[in-house]
């Protein structure tokens, strides 16, 4: 097993072994400016498989890039590709902060998030054979039914039914938006969502977002970092969503919700 960490201080991923015995031995490591690496206080990391091989997509906020690398046997890093911002067809890398890889229609595709005044928005990047990033689309806040693109920290692709989609939430937006991810390559604007809105309560701040199914539904749930509070939302097959509940800290025996930052869902039995 295997794990890729991002450090923006020293501009740089980290690879790491992790034994069965519960381990953590250090592997090798990819530096900004060293070989090909764009890695300037690089951001968010999304791992993924690819033709039998492993790979990392990183969202280089000081590079205004996304950074394809290898994961080798050995766990060891290898320069794959890189797509930056001016590039052809991508126009919205300016400071990614977050970035998501996910497959549709049995290929690979990343989404990022980027906040940089020269491209404040969210890129989608087709991954090629190759393999290569491609610029396939991208959404611009202020325009198309979008406007929650801006101060976002975070972004997750996922499944409704047989369609696409991505969530990201706006901190200074205080909310989320939506968007459908079609096939060929456009972003719609879905909706979004506001807090103290339509029985949203706890989206004030939102900063980190987690994308899961649940009896059948998809569902995300928020974290609003201003109400120190996590907010979950339903899907319905259409892409509509509703508010469903919400927690708050020192509410309800919540205790540890202040300040909220980062949220993931996992599995456990029941």
């Amino acid at each position: 097993m295997c794990a890729v960490v991002s450090a923006a201080t020293d501009h740089a991923l980290q690879a790491i072994r992790i034994g069965a015995d519960g381990s953590l031995e250090p592997t090798d490591t990819a530096v900004h400016g060293t070989g090909s690496y764009l890695l300037s206080n690089p951001g968010g990391v999304d791992t993924f498989s690819m033709g039998g091989a492993e790979f990392a997509i990183v969202a280089a906020t000081g590079s205004d890039a996304v950074q394809l690398i290898r994961i080798d046997a050995g766990c060891t890093l290898a320069h794959v590709d890189t797509a930056a911002q001016g590039d052809t067809g991508i126009d919205r890398l300016a400071d990614p902060v977050s970035i998501d890889a996910f497959e549709m229609d049995n290929k690979q595709y990343a989404v990022a998030a980027s906040n940089g005044a020269g491209g404040k928005g969210v890129q989608l990047i087709r991954i090629d054979a190759g393999p290569t990033l491609v610029g396939n689309g991208s959404a611009a806040n202020g325009t198309g039914g979008f406007d929650k693109l801006y101060d976002m920290y975070d972004i997750e692709a996922f499944r409704i039914g047989d369609d696409a989609y991505a969530v990201t939430p706006s901190w200074a937006g205080d909310g989320f938006q939506l968007m459908r991810i079609h096939p060929n390559g456009t972003l719609v604007a879905a909706g979004s969502a506001m807090d103290d809105d339509d029985d949203f309560d706890d989206l004030a701040g939102s900063v980190g977002v987690a994308a899961f199914e649940m009896g059948g539904r998809a569902h995300v749930v928020v974290a609003g970092q201003n109400d120190n509070g996590v907010q979950l939302v339903r899907f319905d097959q259409d892409g509509a969503f509703a508010a469903n509940s919400s927690a708050t800290d020192g509410e309800d025996g919540f205790e540890r919700l202040k300040g909220v930052y980062k949220v993931d869902t996992f599995a456990m039995g029941n």
